[in-house]
């Protein structure tokens, strides 16, 4: 079951880069958190979404969308363990996150914006986010608009043939709201 959890967590959320975590999967009897020295019968599974202190938990905007995301990837995943061949029936590529109408431009600089982590989920569909050569622990689907969204951006609008550079207006809104929009 983690290994089911483990992938599709994985697919929006960066795993740990503690070196005890390195695997993602911890197999741990004496996890206090899960009963050790034997206070727990059975089988149990402790999932750990991140830090308290990383800005997508902190920020009151992004908090309730990511919470939302991670209580979808883990119901999936447990889904993925109990019905093996419903990754083959499309629902592999479910998200929360999408679909999306955004409204508001997006810039460099913007941090805690519900739009942006949508934008980055839309980003990650299209396989430019995190930039090349980066990975999701060094640019998190977190709501801010930083150097690996705006990267991501502008390899989305030269794909498209937008002439915005790096930020989000109108032509991008529309690109972005045509292909993820909630009326697509």
């Amino acid at each position: 079951m983690a290994e089911s959890l483990a992938r599709r967590l994985g697919k929006y959320f960066a795993k740990s880069d503690f070196p005890d975590e390195a695997n993602t999967i911890v197999e741990d009897q004496q996890l206090i958190a899960v009963g050790s020295n034997a206070s727990r019968k059975g089988a149990s599974l402790l999932f750990e979404y991140g830090y308290i202190y990383e800005s997508q938990f902190v920020n009151p905007g992004t908090r309730s969308v990511i919470m939302k995301e991670l209580a979808s990837q883990t119901y999936w995943g447990i889904k993925d363990y109990f019905v093996p061949n419903i990754s083959k029936s499309g629902f592999y590529n479910f998200t929360t996150l999408l679909p999306y109408e955004w409204k508001l431009p997006l810039k460099k600089g913007m941090n805690g914006f519900k739009d942006i982590v949508h934008l980055q989920a839309a980003l990650l569909k299209e396989g430019l986010y995190p930039p090349e050569g980066k990975t999701l622990s060094e640019c998190p689907i977190n709501g801010n608009f930083g150097p690996c969204t705006e990267t991501a951006v502008k390899a989305f609008q030269e794909q498209y043939g937008i002439s915005s550079v790096g930020m989000v207006g109108p032509q991008t809104r529309s690109k972005l709201n045509e292909l993820y929009g909630i009326g697509r």
